[in-house]
């Protein structure tokens, strides 16, 4: 949740404003910016009560369990827009070291599950690829919140390359092993997440790109990853359409907090592109994309957000009611 509107609040909804309210876009982020450092307390309030009830519930050994990197991956993007849209680094910084911890807590979890449930490849589902993005932002989130520290550059390129490394081997359970028939059998909205980690990869890649030395062999990198990010983004949209008009469809269309992992990738699809687009010579949407798509791309985006934030409130609302 906390990602998804991160995302968005940071890029479609800034494109939006800058071409509707210009005026209007930098107090409505900024206020924005500290609805969701709130909305992120409230989420994490309720992790540690959970936490406090059930403690060997961060430790469950188990595939489902990949889930739990969306709490750095929240944290950065948190940070991030703190930093973009306020005057608080000190909080963005905040957040940025609370990510850095829980990454490695993550990935302490993450040896212990490789240790314990070497087969765990056999019920892994799309949320694995939170492994990639819990990486990849927590370089955006660094390099935001602390600009460009000298001397870092190769360490950003090496820690690029470990999240795209993480992506290669879920890649090769959840589509590979495991195969499109056992993941259409039981399809996920977390499923989307295998082009949202290449997204965000991208995304990471060009803000490292953009805050240090640029080359050109990075532009070749940014070119494919896009690329196979831009296929993924349609396959993944085409199945999901079709799945919709079958008649088991009934999950798809209905309220989950799994909605929230399609939320954040299309924003992301739309954050790396556009970045890229404004920052990167070379990248390859600027041969592809206009101002109108990138209109349209926004505008789904913004219509996924409001149609997910909507539901959910109608639900905590009816369900509080009672």
């Amino acid at each position: 949740m906390v990602m998804a509107f991160g995302i968005f609040i940071s890029f479609a909804l800034q494109f939006l404003l800058e071409r509707t309210a210009r005026g209007l876009a930098g107090p409505v982020l900024q206020i924005l910016s500290y609805l969701l450092v709130l909305l992120a307390l409230h989420v994490f309030l309720t992790i540690y009560r959970t936490f406090r009830q059930d403690r060997p519930v961060i430790w469950r050994l188990e595939s489902s369990h990949f889930a739990i990197g969306v709490w750095p991956a929240a944290l950065n993007v948190a940070a991030a827009v703190v930093a973009a849209n306020t005057p608080l680094v000190w909080l963005a910084r905040a957040l940025n070291l609370a990510a850095w911890a829980c990454w490695a807590l993550y990935m302490y979890w993450f040896l212990r599950l490789l240790r314990a449930r070497p087969d765990f490849g056999r019920t892994v589902l799309g949320s694995a690829f939170l492994l990639t993005v819990s990486t990849q932002s927590t370089i955006v989130g660094t390099l935001n919140a602390w600009g460009a520290v000298t001397g870092l550059f190769w360490f950003f390129l090496a820690f690029n390359l470990l999240g795209l490394l993480f992506y290669l081997y879920m890649f090769a359970l959840v589509w590979v092993l495991r195969g499109p028939k056992a993941q259409l059998a039981e399809w996920r909205p977390a499923n989307n997440i295998t082009h949202g980690a290449l997204s965000i990869s991208i995304l990471a890649l060009e803000t490292v790109s953009v805050r240090y030395a640029f080359c050109l062999s990075v532009v070749s990198v940014l070119n494919v990853l896009w690329t196979l990010a831009t296929v993924f983004f349609l396959v993944i949209l085409g199945m999901e359409l079709v799945l919709m008009r079958s008649p088991d469809s009934a999950g798809i269309p209905r309220f989950e907090y799994g909605n929230y992992a399609r939320n954040f990738t299309y924003g992301m699809y739309f954050a790396c592109t556009w970045y890229g687009f404004q920052n990167i010579e070379g990248f390859l949407a600027r041969r592809v994309f206009s101002d109108g798509l990138f209109l349209a791309l926004a505008l789904v985006v913004l219509a996924l957000n409001l149609w997910e934030g909507i539901r959910h409130a109608v639900l905590f609302f009816r369900a509080a009611g009672k």
